[in-house]
């Protein structure tokens, strides 16, 4: 029987990182496949590697295809995400059924989540949600050994919920309304479940004139500064 190693290609930059004990920053590929348009995604996903390297850290980009999780996506392979059509979003539940059936898919998040210097989880356009965090933390240190000990004690991912930076943040009032009325539309048109995020993401961005895509790309850089920052708080733990 195969193991979950066995289904894992690392590039040679991670396989060295990993070798040599350097921080690793592991970056999701659903925002490349479904949260921007092209060729904005194909952008920011090397916006947000070049900003990990110029921290210290190694990016880790993370895609499926061929029946394989790749860690560590070269341009060509991000661009193919970027550019494909029907790429499976995956999560935990969606992996064994890409991994099958060697479909192209794209890597989401999951896991408990704490708010970096914030006690309200981040509405993506907007600082604040109203919706409160039981967790917080606002040392870099103290994520450190947050992730350090949840992985010792054998636990799954953790999401760390950074706002947005304050000058890229969006008006809530006329985004709320254009996120309802996308809302309304996906309803009336009958789009469900992994297929409601990118047309949500492309009505809003139509309404704002574009203005979410850069508050996006904004908030994805900032989302990679942070996490390398943290890679390398973790890494001087071990």
């Amino acid at each position: 029987m195969q193991q979950l190693s066995s289904y894992i290609i690392l590039s040679d930059e991670v396989q060295t990182a990993l070798q040599e004990q350097r921080p690793l920053v592991a970056l999701e590929s659903t925002v490349i496949a479904h949260g921007l348009p092209y060729p904005s995604n194909i952008e920011v996903a090397q916006a947000m590697e070049a900003t990990i390297r110029s921290q210290g850290a190694v990016p880790a980009t993370i895609g499926i295809r061929d029946g394989k999780i790749k860690i560590g996506l070269t341009l060509d392979e991000i661009t193919r995400l970027g550019t494909a059509q029907h790429v499976q979003k995956v999560s935990r539940r969606d992996l064994a059924f890409t991994l099958a059936t060697g479909q192209l898919g794209a890597t989401t998040v999951a896991g408990p989540v704490i708010g970096w210097q914030t006690d309200e989880f981040p509405a993506f356009y907007v600082r604040h949600s109203g919706r409160h965090l039981p967790l917080r933390a606002n040392d870099v240190g103290t994520i450190a050994a947050i992730a350090r000990t949840q992985w010792e004690c054998h636990l799954h991912g953790l999401v760390v919920g950074c706002p947005i930076p304050e000058q890229y943040a969006m008006d809530p009032a006329p985004l709320e309304a254009a996120t309802e009325e996308a809302l309304r539309l996906a309803r009336e048109l009958d789009i469900r479940g992994a297929a409601t995020t990118p047309f949500l993401l492309a009505h809003v961005a139509k309404v704002t004139a574009g203005e979410s895509v850069e508050a996006n790309k904004a908030l994805l850089v900032n989302n990679a500064l942070w996490a390398a920052r943290f890679a390398r708080a973790y890494y001087a733990l071990l």
